[in-house]
């Protein structure tokens, strides 16, 4: 399926310095999410992998997904490039 394997998410969230509840705030999912991610009982969808792997590879979208205290705004309108 070429999903991000369970030891892929944990390094990325390790290089990060995040907890796993800090990237689930971030993300807009639960905890419990990202631990069954991280233990591999639960394989994330296709968007979700997508969320992820732009979420660890650009800083762009790190500095936007902040999480609760997100502008409700953001997203809601296109930006030209």
């Amino acid at each position: 399926m070429r999903l991000l394997r369970p030891e892929q998410i944990q390094a990325a969230i390790r290089q990060l310095g995040l907890t796993q509840k800090e990237l689930a705030a971030r993300l807009g999912v639960a905890e419990e999410t990202i631990s069954r991610w991280t233990t591999g009982s639960m394989l994330q969808t296709r968007a979700m992998d997508n969320l992820l792997r732009a979420y660890f590879a650009l800083p762009q979208v790190r500095a936007a997904f902040i999480g609760p205290t997100q502008d409700p705004n953001f997203g809601a309108s296109v930006t030209a490039p």
